[in-house]
């Protein structure tokens, strides 16, 4: 995209990102870290709030950090919530609680990431904070398509839909970047009076386009809706249109429409917008359709193909995250059964097609999992046309089992060459966003090999609709900081999250196998991930509040000697095990 390529040519020039990194960190380091999540510690003033997790992290690591695995701890830091009102009503910035972590993190001496939290997630809606007042403005906000702002519930936090635009007029970016500004100023300082405790620095938590129910909707196909149509949005893509060189005459005949005026062009999807070919707007009409599912043999899966219309292959990615599989069916090996493969609709004809799912095994058999039928134009003319028999499908060799999920049979799906290019500005609006807020740590003086980025990799679960989320790959090699991929499930231990960072050093946000079966399962990932590259991993979550297991439904996630929920128990040992090395 020109103008994210002109924003990191800037960065470039001027000496605030390094791209790419110094060879020298981009090989595994001879120490590397765990820094957990832990839940509670605000709740205890300094001095109680470093003895407690100085209890918690020495029954991991006894004795301090020391060898070639230490423990240490995340630092979270919730922009928004630095600040208080004054009496005059006024927003007014407030570190104090930064600044009482870093102390407790020097009393310590324990390493720390300190993760700078600007997204979506909102712990206090409600509470008279200023979330609540941010809230009430829309400018503030990304929409759907009939202006109703993004904002939803994920377990026990509120999430609200905050813009992606990096105009720094608007009030939510003007008090994210005061705060972020204050925040790198101090761990700049904290840096250089402890260099060895300033492990890394996450910018901004994950940032994506927002849908319904984070939770659960994110394998949702049908009667999606998506983000974002607020009024900067809308000013913002025809911008990045022009920008991208096309003019009115020649989107026009791009997309078959009659804009007059620039003001005119209003994105696909938009209820405003009317019912044209060139409003069409679903999961599918960007171009890419999904053909997605599971497939397991003993022997593992040598290949996985797509047989389009009988003739034309297409290989599928295979041994991506179906951490549902593994749940459902115990003699699963392995929570990294998905596959997923994509049929380009562009150029594909009108009509009825078919595609058979094939896979191979290490010995040259092979068998089909299923055959899909789905139609090319409006419901209309599919309704007018009776739908194909399903061809005979190759037997399946014995020990190989698996299901074609998505697409649902018999459905009609059609290309909008201007909603390939919403996508790619929505994508563009992600990557933006965060060499915005690198641009802004680098301004600070952090070196890039402090910076992490903190993002989730949809593409590498399988059953998920990632065109929600409009996260790309490219993502993963912004320039100015390092890569932060968080892992949960299969995402873990993918060898495809290996492939995304690409050899260079990197960071685990965010970290939990859910492999209960396998007690050896989350210290070999683990190593995986050293050997790759990774500086840190960040278990999620242990906690100082003391409670009862099984009170909330993300304490399957607790790691503790005594939660045998998914697998947590073996994972606290396997923390154990690396740190005592």
């Amino acid at each position: 995209m020109r103008r994210l390529a002109l924003l990191v040519r800037f960065l470039l020039l001027t000496g605030l990102a390094a791209a790419p990194l110094a060879a020298a960190a981009d090989v595994p380091s001879s120490v590397v870290y765990l820094t957990p999540k832990i839940e509670g510690a605000h709740r205890y003033p300094p001095a109680e709030r470093a003895a407690r997790l100085a209890e918690l992290l020495d029954t991991l690591e006894p004795g301090g950090p020391a060898g070639a695995v230490r423990v240490g701890f995340t630092v979270p830091v919730t922009l928004l919530n630095a600040f208080r009102r004054d009496e005059a009503g006024a927003w007014r910035l407030d570190m104090r609680q930064l600044d009482e972590d870093l102390a407790v993190a020097a009393e310590l001496g324990r390493p720390i990431v300190v993760a700078l939290y600007g997204n979506h997630f909102v712990d206090d809606l409600g509470a008279g904070r200023l979330a609540d007042a941010l809230v009430a403005d829309p400018r503030n906000l990304m929409a759907y398509e009939d202006g109703t702002a993004a904002i939803d519930r994920y377990f026990t936090a509120a999430i609200v839909g905050y813009t992606l635009s990096t105009d720094p007029a608007i009030p939510v970016n003007a008090y994210r970047r005061q705060a972020m500004a204050a925040a790198l100023e101090r761990l700049r300082r904290f840096a250089e009076a402890h260099p060895d405790l300033l492990i890394g620095v996450e910018l901004h938590g994950e940032v994506h386009h927002a849908f319904p129910d984070l939770r659960h909707g994110n394998d949702r196909f049908r009667d999606i809706r998506t983000t974002d149509y607020s009024a900067a949005s809308r000013r913002e893509f025809r911008a990045w249109l022009r920008d991208e060189g096309w003019t009115l005459a020649a989107l026009n005949r791009h997309i078959g429409a009659h804009f007059t005026a620039w003001e005119d062009v209003l994105p696909p999807g938009f209820a405003g917008a009317g019912p044209r070919p060139w409003t069409h707007w679903d999961a599918f009409a960007a171009g890419d359709f999904p053909v997605a599912g599971w497939v397991d043999h003993p022997d593992g899966i040598a290949a996985l193909t797509l047989v389009l219309d009988g003739e034309m292959e297409i290989s599928a990615t295979t041994q991506l995250s179906r951490t549902d599989v593994y749940d459902a069916l115990p003699d699963i090996d392995t929570p990294n059964s998905g596959f997923r493969g994509t049929i380009d609709l562009e150029g594909l004809a009108p009509g009825w097609h078919g595609v058979t799912v094939r896979a191979t095994l290490p010995d040259g058999q092979s068998g089909d999992l299923g055959h899909k039928i789905f139609f090319v134009g409006s419901d209309t003319d599919m309704a007018e046309s009776p739908p194909p028999e399903t061809p005979p499908l190759q037997p399946r060799p014995r020990g190989l089992r698996g299901n074609v999920d998505d697409p649902e049979h018999i459905f009609a799906v059609r290309y909008n060459p201007f909603a390939a290019l919403w996508h790619a500005f929505r994508q563009h609006q992600v990557a933006a966003h965060m060499a915005s807020w690198i641009a802004l740590a680098r301004e600070a003086g952090l070196p890039a090999d402090l910076l992490y980025t903190y993002q989730v990799a949809p593409f590498l679960v399988g059953g998920w609709n990632d065109m929600l989320y409009a996260v790309d790959r490219g993502f993963f090699s912004l320039p100015g900081a390092r890569p932060g991929v968080t892992a949960y499930g299969g995402v873990a231990d993918t060898p495809h999250i290996f492939d995304l960072v690409g050899g260079r050093s990197y960071g685990v946000p965010e970290f939990h196998p859910l492999r209960p079966r396998h007690p050896d399962a989350a210290e070999a990932a683990m190593r995986r991930h050293f050997a790759a590259g990774a500086v840190f991993i960040s278990p999620f979550f242990l906690s100082l509040i003391p409670q009862d297991l099984g009170q909330r439904d993300f304490e399957m996630f607790l790691i503790r000697p005594d939660n045998p929920n998914r697998g947590s128990d073996h994972f606290y040992h396997a923390i154990r095990r690396l740190a005592a090395e």
